[in-house]
């Protein structure tokens, strides 16, 4: 099953395009460079710290300047791993064919293309997670092993917290080992917290905070009006109407309450910290997008049967192949874009080649500044946004086509500081390094 892994997370990187490390990554370096040097980390700079991406981001730092490399080939071992996972679950609940198909519905969604091809981690989590419910599929109430992968899910994110502890109601797992797996990751992750910033509760506060200023719906709006959508753009109308027929399909084999439980504690899971005042995101929402596919490949072990369900069962997969036909497009434009946003960040790095004449850099806003820093290995502190002020030093900006997804973001507030004036060093692409160093 590794083997198949590494195959279908290679078969990925074709077919997604390749891609690149996005921002909420490249703090892992930067924040990896920081730890490996002994350096207090710059968390209060980034993006929301998590232990496990920084252990990760300390040994990819270690190897530098290959760790945006070490940081892809993750995200796609995760994507192969979840695909996996995915095919595990469905072939345990309805059949090595379901198995197989509900492996391509999660494969070809575009969401699983857009964060794997960017090296989101979430990708990891959602794998972790589902192969947890695979697991406890192939043997109930399996325990130790389940909340093993939940305990290490628990330290990417902490939706998987409330689900070993549900978990653990459910399935009762004897002994005190069992116990210390489900406190594991928060026990973990409060020290993680306490040691690194002195507060056991940095990334949730940090969180809520960046929330508030970003005017993002949280609490009850936060839930109502933007995880359905979510779930519905993350795992398209055609697997959720399918998936419902599968649930059918679930109740008839003895099989309801795991894949039905499964779905409602990760849901719930996503929805609990949105309530409590953090933002809602459809990377959150991939385990739920993975069991779904799941139940949407159900409807094909009807096809073994006759009669009524053996037509339920071709409806339900003739609604799936009108899915694939209409998402497609979706993927192909998802992958172009992924294609292109990579090839205008290889030349922002291009611009920046073999080095800048002098320090700090200064770049449009905020988001390249992690990406930059590791690039040029530097501290973050020599990196600089614009929109505060340009002091003498090195300046990389974009024309609006090279930088837009990468620096502007598309439906997002922020923008980009005006270009300064200054003596052109280089040029790549879109992409123009100036400078006015202090001498």
């Amino acid at each position: 099953m590794a083997a198949a892994a590494v195959a279908v997370g290679a078969a990925a990187f074709f077919a997604y395009g390749g891609g690149f490390t996005n921002t909420d990554a490249a703090w892992t370096l930067v924040w990896g460079r920081e730890l490996l040097h002994l350096d207090a980390p710059s968390f209060a700079a980034g993006a929301t710290p998590h232990p496990l991406p920084n252990v990760i981001g300390v040994l990819a730092a270690a190897v530098h300047p290959a760790d945006e490399t070490v940081l892809t080939v993750l995200g796609y071992l995760a994507v192969g791993a979840l695909v996996m996972g995915v095919f595990s679950l469905g072939r345990a609940l309805f059949g090595v064919a379901a198995g197989v198909v509900a492996a391509l519905l999660v494969f070809t969604r575009d969401t699983l293309l857009f964060y794997g091809a960017l090296a989101y981690l979430d990708v990891l989590f959602a794998a972790l997670v589902v192969w947890a419910v695979a697991l406890e599929a192939a043997r109930p109430r399996r325990g130790v092993p389940v909340l093993a992968l939940l305990a290490v899910a628990g330290l990417v994110r902490p939706e998987a917290w409330l689900l070993a502890a549900a978990y653990w109601v459910y399935a009762r797992p004897p002994g005190r080992v069992a116990v210390l797996l489900v406190l594991a990751a928060p026990v973990l992750w409060a020290a993680h917290d306490l040691l690194l910033t002195g507060d056991p509760v940095f990334s949730f506060t940090t969180t809520t905070d960046a929330t508030g200023r970003s005017g993002r719906p949280t609490g009850l709006e936060g839930v109502f009006s933007e995880l359905p959508r979510d779930v519905a753009r993350t795992a398209r109308p055609d697997v959720c109407l399918a998936a419902v027929l599968g649930l059918v399909v679930a109740w008839r084999a003895g099989r309801f309450a795991l894949l039905f439980g499964a779905l409602v504690a990760s849901t719930v899971a996503t929805a609990i910290p949105v309530l409590a005042g953090t933002p809602m995101n459809d990377r959150y929402l991939m385990v739920t997008m993975a069991l779904l596919c799941v139940a949407a490949a159900g409807p094909v072990a009807l096809l073994r049967e006759g009669g009524a369900w053996r037509l339920a069962g071709a409806a339900g997969l003739a609604l799936l192949v009108v899915g694939a036909a209409l998402e497609a497009p979706r993927f192909a434009d998802r992958r172009a874009d992924g294609v292109d946003r990579a090839e205008r960040r290889a030349d922002a790095h291009a611009a920046l080649e073999p080095g800048v004449p002098c320090r700090p850099v200064v770049l449009p806003n905020n988001r390249l500044i992690p990406v930059v820093a590791s690039w040029l290995d530097v501290p973050i502190a020599q990196v600089r946004d614009g929109r505060d002020g340009v002091p003498p030093g090195s300046y990389l900006w974009g024309t609006d086509a090279a930088m837009e997804n990468l620096v502007v973001i598309e439906g997002r507030a922020g923008g980009a500081a005006p270009a300064p004036s200054a003596p052109v060093v280089r040029r790549a692409g879109g992409w123009t390094l100036s400078a006015r160093c202090d001498r």
